[in-house]
């Protein structure tokens, strides 16, 4: 029904999904506005696991370069200090 969703888990032999609530709820049905998310195709799944070692590698690297470059603007302020004064 409209609203309404049939789900359909992983594990089919061992699943409490829809075919499970049969009796207890209309068609088995679950309503919109209590799924959490959707699954996605292997191949999306692959983007976003892709994407996300990225993410960590960008992470991991901008950690020490921050630090490097802190260090520098720390040692330019000194010399500029320095040189005015």
């Amino acid at each position: 029904p409209q609203g309404r969703v049939f789900l359909l888990g992983d594990n089919r032999g061992n699943s409490a999904d829809s075919r499970f609530r049969l009796r207890t709820t209309p068609g088995g049905t679950a309503p919109v506005a209590q799924v959490l998310g959707v699954a996605l195709p292997q191949e999306e799944t692959l983007r976003v696991g892709v994407l996300y070692g990225w993410l960590i590698i960008v992470g991991v690297l901008a950690l020490p370069a921050s630090a490097v470059l802190g260090v520098v603007w720390l040692l330019l302020r000194r010399r500029r200090a320095a040189v005015q004064g």
